[in-house]
């Protein structure tokens, strides 16, 4: 039988980093139009990410796609909040 996880919520830490992608993406799509594809699908990515990634409790470790493994996470992850007073760009 599967060992069952507890997951939390991506912090704070977590999710600047995953903004720091999107700027990233955003001016190597501005910086160099011939990776504007590339910079398109890592900006879907970490929308995605955003969303669908959590934290295992027991280990700290970000698992991707981990609400789709958990039902109660998917029941929780509409209550994330963007907490924009600790992102800086």
């Amino acid at each position: 039988m599967a060992k069952k996880r507890i997951w939390k919520p991506l912090t704070a830490e977590h999710r600047e980093e995953l903004v720091t992608l999107l700027v990233q993406a955003y001016h190597l799509a501005n910086r160099t139009p011939s990776m504007r594809r590339l910079a398109v699908y890592l900006i879907k990515l970490a929308g995605w990410r955003w969303t669908a990634d959590a934290v295992d409790s027991a280990t700290g470790i970000v698992v991707p796609d981990a609400i789709k493994y958990d039902l109660m996470l998917r029941k929780k992850k509409w209550q994330f909040t963007l907490d924009t007073e600790n992102i800086r760009l």
